[in-house]
C-alpha cells in the first residue's frame, strides 16, 4: 500500500501469537489493505476477502489454519452475522470479531443470530485492532458476546 505522506507504523510487539492466521473480510479495499498491513506488522498471517462468498471459499481451503474471523458487519453479499454462522458450522471453535462503522458508538441492534465474540467500532486505530485480535486468538473476550443482527 502506498500513501502520500509518511504513515506511522503501529508499535505492536510480536508475541506468541505470531504466525497465527486471521481471515479479514472487508468490502472497502483501503480499509481491508490497511487492516491487513497492521496485522501482518504485528506478526499475524492474513487471508483476506472482499465478500462472504470469497471468504467462505478461502476458509474451506484453510480452515485448519484460520483461528479468527475479523469481518465487517455489512458485506455486499451477506452480513458478518450470517458469515460467522456459516463458518462456525464448519469450525465451531472459530472466534469472531465483527467490525462496523455504525454511528453513535452503536452497533447493530441485538438479534437472534449467533453472537460475535467481540465488536470493534470503525474507525479503529492500530493499537486497538491488535489488542482485540490478540484477545480473540487467545479466546479471551474483551466484552461479553455481542449479538449481531443479520441483515
Amino acid at each position: 500500500m502506498h500513501c502520500t505522506g509518511s504513515p506511522q507504523r503501529p508499535t505492536a510487539t510480536k508475541r506468541r501469537e505470531a504466525g497465527i492466521t486471521i481471515l479479514v473480510v472487508e468490502d472497502e479495499q483501503f480499509v481491508r489493505e490497511v487492516t491487513c498491513e497492521i496485522l501482518r506488522h504485528a506478526g499475524y498471517r492474513v487471508v483476506q476477502a472482499e465478500c462472504a462468498a470469497t471468504a467462505t471459499k478461502m476458509f474451506l481451503r484453510q480452515r485448519k489454519r484460520i483461528r479468527l474471523l475479523l469481518c465487517d458487519a455489512v458485506l455486499p453479499d451477506s452480513s458478518g452475522a450470517l458469515l460467522s454462522q456459516t463458518l462456525r458450522r464448519l469450525s465451531p471453535e472459530l472466534n469472531v470479531i465483527v467490525v462496523s462503522g455504525y454511528p453513535s458508538g452503536g452497533r447493530p441492534e441485538a438479534g437472534d443470530t449467533e453472537s460475535a465474540n467481540d465488536f470493534l467500532a470503525k474507525p479503529y486505530g492500530a493499537a486497538s485492532l491488535v489488542s482485540r485480535v490478540q484477545a480473540g486468538v487467545r479466546k479471551e473476550s474483551v466484552r461479553e458476546p455481542v449479538q449481531i443482527q443479520a441483515r
